[in-house]
């Protein structure tokens, strides 16, 4: 269902961590974000998406993640 709806939109980091705070699990999450990467549009904010990470290897996977979104734009 979240990849269905990153198809047509844009998210701010705030609307993200929202939504990543939704699951419990951090792989979870790094699942999500993959489809909503290369749709955040304030990565300004990012750290209201790493703080929905709870281990810090989590919040590495996710920075980079974030990185390569960002390269391909």
């Amino acid at each position: 269902m979240i990849e269905v709806a990153s198809l047509g939109c844009y998210f701010s980091c705030s609307q993200c961590a929202q939504i990543l705070g939704l699951f419990s699990f951090d792989d979870d999450k790094y699942s999500v974000l993959e489809f909503m990467a290369p749709r955040i549009i304030d990565l300004q904010n990012v750290n209201l998406i790493y703080s929905q990470f709870t281990f810090d290897d989590a919040k590495q996977k996710a920075a980079n993640l974030l990185l390569q979104a960002t390269a391909t734009r």
